[in-house]
């Protein structure tokens, strides 16, 4: 019975030790039993004999409870790198990150070849002119050019304003000194400032140098009320006449007559009379009967002149007296008071209050 109990408590010391390595591996598979031997032969009671072989192992036993882990071994050495898998399908693209910080400008590059010109751009608006610079000198004068050929005639203008009249014109000669303009254009009007007034016993106008002219002879001649714009110290008187004939011998006819002031007459001779105070000069034979004359007598202060025709014909030096108020009457074509009447026709009588050389 011993005997028998001691192998019991041995075969489970076997059994408890390999209980205990399997726990400590750890293994991961299941723990071999091992075989199975028939049971030995219960051996014979005896007082106190040796104990018998060891049996057989029996069969294994129910594994014990995990012991302790005990603690980590030392790593082995690493293992040979595995062959690389098989590539995993892509990731889903990750959001983008922030941007990093701009780096550091590079050095410039060499300058490449000069491309090809390009197209002529489309024109930019004008600018605004610029101020006017200084005038440059004066360049030296250019040869002169080959005459143009003549151009066309260009369109007839429009006709222009009608001309003033040209006898009225007459009247505005040296106005400013003018003091009686009588045209004796069909009417006896005075066109001077002065507007002196005139008149005359059935007047009649014949043909003149220009326009009209009106007849004179007995009982037609023309008379101009006193005025004192005719009490002149110098003066010009320039009348235009025709005679039908010459003074008879021994008698004069009257082209002005302001009696006490000035004179024009003819002589029978056909001489050319002028007086006024102080002077009395006349021409040779000048003028002729049937022809238009222009005849002029001038006074200034120390001369006194006479003219037909434009031309100066007699002179004399002169000096005019203080002039004096008169009240007579200016006679144009006779004598005044009375007789001495021109037979012929004048066209025209100027009185200017200044000695004035006449035109050509």
């Amino acid at each position: 019975m011993r005997i028998l109990a001691l192998g019991a408590a041995m075969s489970a010391c076997v059994v408890s030790e390999e209980g205990l390595g399997t726990v400590a591996e750890k293994g991961s598979e299941t723990p071999d039993p091992g075989e199975s031997e028939a049971p030995g032969r219960s051996g014979e009671s005896d007082i106190g004999g040796t104990g018998g072989a060891g049996g057989a192992t029996g069969t294994g036993g129910v594994p014990g409870t995990a012991g302790v882990p005990g603690t980590a071994g030392v790593p082995g050495a690493a293992g040979v790198p595995g062959t690389a898998g098989v590539p995993g399908t892509g990731g889903v693209p990750g959001t983008a990150g922030v941007p990093g910080m701009a780096g550091a400008s590079g050095m410039a590059g060499v300058p490449g070849a000069a491309g090809a010109r390009g197209t002529g751009g489309v024109p930019g608006t004008g600018g605004v002119p610029g101020t006017g610079g200084a005038s440059g000198m004066g360049g030296v004068p250019g040869t002169a050019g080959a005459p143009g050929t003549a151009g066309a005639p260009g369109t007839a203008g429009a006709p222009g304003n009608g001309g003033t009249d040209g006898r009225s014109e007459r009247c505005q000669e040296a106005r400013g000194q003018l003091v009686a303009c009588f045209l004796f254009d069909g009417n006896l009007n005075d066109g001077s400032p002065s507007a002196l007034d005139a008149r005359a016993s059935n007047p009649v106008f014949l043909a003149g140098m220009e326009g009209k002219a009106i007849q004179t002879g007995p009982g037609r001649v023309v008379r101009v009320n006193s005025n004192r714009a005719l009490d002149l110290a110098t003066f010009t008187i320039e009348a235009r006449v025709r005679l039908d004939r010459l003074p008879a011998p021994g008698s004069r006819m009257g082209l002005a007559d302001s009696d006490l002031r000035y004179g024009m007459f003819i002589l029978p001779g056909g001489e050319v009379l002028c007086t006024s105070p102080g002077a009395i000069i006349s021409a040779m034979t000048v003028v002729k009967a049937g022809t238009w004359h222009r005849v002029t007598c001038s006074r200034s202060a120390s001369r006194a002149t006479v003219y037909v025709d434009g031309a100066e014909v007699a002179s004399q030096v002169s000096v005019r007296p203080t002039s004096t108020v008169i009240t007579k009457e200016l006679v144009i074509g006779g004598n005044e008071p009375s007789g001495g009447e021109m037979e012929g026709v004048i066209d025209s009588l100027r009185i200017w209050r200044i000695a004035r050389m006449p035109a050509r």
